[in-house]
């Protein structure tokens, strides 16, 4: 008994007590690491190293040994290797796949820092698109995504669902004037069970199958919503980056002045949105 009460001192209560294996403050480590890990998967992959090193460091782990608790040190010592392996597991998915993809299907590219802009080559890859010709980027955006939802819904001629996925793309050619339309493509990306055999075609006349890619594009990420404000604000910086910059340049003979904004969340997401300005580049000769 004195000895428990011994080792309950020295650990903060670790017999017994809240820092126990069955201790409430041990279980809330297990219990944040496990929502963080696989519940919330927008959390960086490295955070999971770092939580089971903290873990590993004030858990009971040290001081069962000195008891001679040999079940309570098997049990905790397999459970660490447990967790190990599931912070293991994440950096792996971490390195194949953004965390902003959200564990859907988008289009993998490679990336470079060039001149601190970021820099991604996307290969060439089939999506579902649709124009729209307004004066108005938000209104664009929600009738050329409706038009595609009902294409994944069921409008193609599969009569069958296709997966949603990241990030619908909004490609924007600016018009000739202030009070003239711009046109706006909006893309679905088709999922990579489709990439080889190409996507069900659409039964709507406004929504047609593309090619997009090879494509190289400077990249700049922000949060928050997409308003046409912010949008146009980010792709005029964007784009001013690229001019100054000088190894790369617009890419203005296979693009013109168009850009693209990407969006990588639901509507209704409130924290944590992931946006991007794409800039067509080519390097400068």
């Amino acid at each position: 008994m004195d000895r428990q009460k011994e080792g309950a001192e020295e650990d903060g209560g670790a017999v017994g007590g809240p820092w126990s294996v069955d201790g409430p403050y041990y279980r809330g480590v297990i219990s944040v690491f496990w929502c963080s890990g696989f519940f919330f998967p927008d959390i960086i992959a490295s955070s999971h190293l770092v939580i089971i090193l903290i873990f590993s460091s004030y858990s009971p782990l040290r001081f069962s040994a000195s008891r001679g608790d040999s079940n309570r040190t098997k049990k905790s010592t397999m459970l660490a290797k447990v967790l190990l392996a599931a912070a293991l597991v994440n950096v792996s998915l971490a390195d194949t796949e953004p965390w902003f993809c959200h564990g859907i299907d988008c289009p993998t590219f490679t990336n470079t820092s060039t001149d601190g802009i970021e820099v991604r080559t996307y290969s060439a890859a089939y999506w579902a698109s649709t124009n729209v010709s307004s004066i108005s980027f938000d209104y664009a955006v929600n009738v050329g995504f409706n038009r595609l939802f009902n294409y994944i819904s069921g409008e193609n001629d599969s009569n069958g669902t296709i997966d949603m996925t990241a990030p619908v793309l909004n490609r924007v050619e600016p018009g000739a004037g202030p009070n003239c339309n711009s046109t706006f493509t909006i893309s679905f990306f088709t999922p990579f069970s489709y990439q080889e055999s190409g996507p069900p075609s659409p039964t709507s006349s406004l929504v047609f199958i593309e090619t997009i890619g090879p494509l190289n594009v400077a990249v700049s990420a922000f949060g928050g919503f997409d308003s046409q404000k912010v949008v146009i604000a980010e792709a005029a910086a964007l784009e001013q980056k690229v001019s100054a910059a000088p190894s790369i340049q617009v890419d203005e003979a296979g693009y013109g002045d168009a850009w693209f904004f990407a969006g990588y969340d639901p509507p209704f997401k409130l924290t944590n949105r992931h946006n991007e300005i794409w800039v067509p580049v080519v390097a400068v000769a």
